[in-house]
């Protein structure tokens, strides 16, 4: 039993063995590291702060020369002030054009200051007030009944706009709107076909003076019905003097929260009837011809400087300007450019890389990483780059110089031992003088174990580099990142299987 466990164990290392040597040369597909991809776009700064620089200037005479010929424009057209003659087929189409135009921008007032449009026709407050109008059998001296007049005089005083605005403390643009407030009939308190402030107040009962107010809250609606409570008290010795002598008997007073369907309704058709409005406005002016378009700008302008007589001032004095915003977008767009490029050349990317995982790649054992900064220009600021690196490189170990080449010399002379080898040829697909330097100081340290480095040429694109590694046997590969290509290693790893060249490790060099 012991004797075939071992036996297996044994068959399954040979067998193991076997997978390795079938898979050296075989290329896998390269693993794409999201976190790796972010931090080598991020070490692009440089080029991204230059790319978004660039389009911000860019953006910024652009939005220059836009405001240029604006300012042009306008004082050209204050210089040449005058309404060109349309034909009479496109006046009547412009009278009808700016007849839509005037709805809309009075309903658009309407709806934005309106007091029923900012009610919540789901949560508002109803106050009401109910007199009776006792006029003394409400015969007058000529024998006729004036509780009704009575009542039309109260709703009049109450239905002014002065009173209504100081009560309800509105601006000047809401004061137009402010009759909205209260209303004298609950038959028909949303009227759908326009405003309430057009609603008749000569339907009330005879003898019965009601007030409907609406407000927003609870407390609001107290202080209005109070208000107007104010105001009837005030008025009555006026109206008294004109229609003789009454009472007005209080018969009820409340105040109730409400959710009406027909002011819901009256809101949405007042926003649908804009949006009609504006749809039918839109479909003109995609029709408009050249001559009508001028036509409608020399109106617009005429009326502006009508409306605000130094307006003309100001724009024979404006100066052109660059876009602050224009900029800022522009800013943007460089730097997601120059991020877009970034990732297109990683992905792309078809030169070794240092943060590749060659075991995994190519089924050969990785050595050492050497890390060098021979050639390396001093970049401004970077502290960044430094930054940034270790944190691409967080959680992985990289020897300095020194300890690597040791590191590496080490796991060759152990190889050298166990093959019982005194040479070995040293290929890549870029060796140049910053590797074969490297080969040198490996020498150094192998000098004492008889072991001998030939460095040599790609065993790819040179014969004798070839013949070379053939006849050492073994050979060790010295890649650059950013210089060795993946193909180009792959390639030259099956050349050294298919003449029986045993690749004992790696070195990759940045």
């Amino acid at each position: 039993m012991d004797t075939g466990s071992i036996r297996r164990k044994k068959k399954t290392r040979n067998d193991l063995y076997k997978e390795e040597d079938v898979m050296t040369g075989q290329e896998k597909e390269r693993k794409i590291s999201l976190l790796d991809l972010i931090w080598a776009v991020c070490l692009k700064w440089r080029s991204m702060l230059l790319c978004a620089i660039v389009f911000s200037i860019l953006a910024g005479a652009i939005s220059y020369y836009r405001s240029s010929q604006s300012v042009e424009a306008s004082k050209a057209a204050i210089q040449n002030r005058q309404i060109p003659t349309l034909d009479a087929a496109s006046q009547r189409k412009m009278t009808t054009y700016l007849q839509y135009r005037d709805s809309l921008q009075i309903l658009d007032d309407y709806v934005a200051n309106s007091y029923l449009m900012r009610l919540n026709p789901n949560d508002f407050y109803v106050g009401t007030l109910t007199y009776f109008v006792d006029n003394h059998a409400g015969e007058t001296d000529a024998g006729t009944d004036n509780a009704v007049a009575i009542v039309g005089a109260y709703q009049s005083v109450l239905h002014d706009t002065a009173f209504l605005q100081e009560a309800l403390g509105v601006d000047e643009a809401q004061a137009p709107y402010v009759t909205e407030a209260i209303d004298f009939d609950a038959t028909d308190r949303f009227n759908t076909s326009g405003s309430n402030s057009q609603q008749s107040i000569s339907d009330s009962a005879e003898h019965m003076l009601t007030i409907y107010a609406y407000a927003d809250g609870e407390e609001n609606c107290g202080k209005l019905l109070a208000k107007i409570q104010e105001k009837i008290d005030e008025q009555k010795s006026v109206i008294q003097k004109s229609l003789g002598v009454f009472e007005l008997i209080p018969v009820a007073s409340s105040i109730n929260r409400k959710a009406d369907n027909d002011l819901l309704s009256y809101q949405k058709i007042n926003v649908e009837r804009g949006n009609n409005y504006l749809q039918t406005i839109t479909n003109m002016e995609n029709v408009f011809s050249s001559a009508e378009k001028q036509y409608l700008a020399a109106l617009d302008l005429e009326a502006e400087l009508l409306e605000d007589s130094s307006k003309e001032e100001a724009i024979m004095q404006a100066k052109p300007a660059v876009g602050k915003k224009l900029m800022l977008v522009g800013f943007i767009m460089g730097i997601l450019a120059a991020a877009v490029i970034a990732c297109a050349g990683y992905l792309l990317n078809n030169h070794l890389m240092v943060e590749d995982s060659f075991e995994e790649l190519y089924g050969v054992k990785l050595y050492s990483t050497i890390l060098t900064k021979e050639n390396s220009k001093k970049k401004w600021f970077s502290f960044l780059d430094s930054r940034i690196e270790k944190l691409r490189h967080m959680g992985r170990h990289y020897f300095a110089y020194e300890e690597a080449v040791e590191m590496a010399a080490a796991n060759i002379r152990v190889y050298a031992k166990a093959h019982a080898i005194s040479e070995i040829y040293v290929t890549g697909c870029a060796m140049e003088k910053k590797e074969e330097k490297i080969v040198q100081e490996l020498q150094k340290g192998l000098n004492k174990s008889g072991v001998k480095l030939i460095a040599g040429k790609s065993v790819l694109y040179n014969a004798e580099a070839l013949e070379k590694s053939v006849e050492c046997g073994h050979v060790l590969l010295m890649e650059s990142a950013g210089k060795s290509l993946y193909r180009e290693i792959r390639e030259e790893i099956e050349v050294c299987d298919r003449q029986n060249v045993k690749i004992m490790g790696t070195i990759v060099v940045q």
